[in-house]
């Protein structure tokens, strides 16, 4: 854990299903930065729920954070649950940032909310 890196979190990476059920698994990441945003916007038709997450996860070769995708599903914290636990979100976009020409971390954003609407 460091200064840039303070949080730990919980990835499931997602493999192929089996008899139609998905297939997922679990990595502990133990150092990211977690930016979390939970907004909502009122309208005619009713209150919708909107949360933003930005997770940097640093580059280390031989690691997970060059195998995660769009469509894993990531969790602050550390979970046990060989499914993602509830309140999970799932990552829309992975992109990795270069500084001074090397891999430096993994630009992960991603969409979702709690059951109860709140982190």
């Amino acid at each position: 854990m460091t200064l840039l890196y303070p949080d730990k979190a919980t990835l499931w990476s997602k493999g192929p299903e089996v008899n139609r059920k998905a297939t997922w698994t679990r990595f502990e990441l133990p150092a990211v930065h977690w930016e979390e945003k939970v907004g909502s916007t009122v309208t005619l038709l009713g209150e919708t729920i909107e949360d933003a997450l930005l997770v940097l996860v640093p580059c280390i070769p031989g690691t997970i954070s060059l195998w995660i995708k769009k469509g894993d599903r990531i969790a602050l914290g550390i979970h046990e649950e060989d499914e993602p636990a509830a309140g999970a979100k799932t990552i829309t976009s992975c992109e990795p940032v270069r500084r001074a020409g090397r891999m430096h971390h993994i630009e992960i954003i991603g969409e979702g909310r709690s059951p109860s609407g709140r982190v």
